[in-house]
């Protein structure tokens, strides 16, 4: 229909499938992030990202916002090809979830500095952001490994950019954004060489 993008397009455009990255064509773990399966789909990610972002980008600035939402978008994908190999993916709800798994690691970082309004002001919003972005997660067709892909790699990379919040001196305070950042490197080298070992991943569409 007008509203929906046929899943061979999708694939053909760029879409996660699996066999396809697994056989060297790693862009794949990137472009689904800018396609989306139809008007809705667009829509409501870009409400989520209005409502979630705008904010957090005023905040943290628009660099470390980049890095996180493109560094989670691609853990996404990278998990759903590991975890989730027959299924065709698209969108950016893995990077949105990175965004969140981000701001987790920003309110633990900030926890002591904050008082009590202030807490209760940052769960009240991380429980609302959260109960939103579920209502979608379980909707036919969802991607979950994608999004708890993004989640972890956004927490990750949270926990590195906001290494400096942690107590002066402490170990995460010193050390934080090296470990983070180190294990991110890593992964993503075992990952890709994890793929194109098992470039036979199953793929339905």
């Amino acid at each position: 229909g007008l509203l929906e993008v046929p899943s061979p397009v999708l694939a053909a455009m760029g879409g996660k499938v699996a066999p396809l990255i697994a056989a060297g064509e790693y862009w794949r773990l990137l472009t689904p992030i800018m396609l989306h399966a139809g008007f809705v789909h667009l829509a409501v990610n870009i409400f989520t990202q209005c409502m979630f972002g705008i904010q957090l980008e005023r905040e943290w600035g628009w660099i470390q916002i980049s890095v996180i939402y493109i560094v989670a978008g691609f853990y996404g994908n990278v998990l759903s090809v590991l975890f989730s190999p027959q299924a065709l993916s698209i969108g950016c709800s893995g990077a949105v979830f990175g965004l969140f798994g981000a701001q987790v690691a920003y309110i633990l970082g900030m926890w002591r500095q904050l008082g009590d309004l202030q807490r209760k002001m940052l769960l009240l919003s991380l429980g609302v952001s959260f109960l939103f972005i579920m209502l979608f997660s379980f909707s036919a067709g969802v991607d979950m490994v994608a999004h708890l892909g993004g989640f972890i790699a956004g927490n990750v990379c949270g926990l590195g950019f906001f290494s400096h919040l942690w107590p002066e001196g402490g170990f995460w305070n010193l050390y934080g954004k090296y470990i983070a950042f180190g294990m991110t490197g890593v992964t993503s080298v075992f990952a890709v060489i994890y793929m194109w070992h098992n470039a036979e991943l199953g793929y339905e569409p």
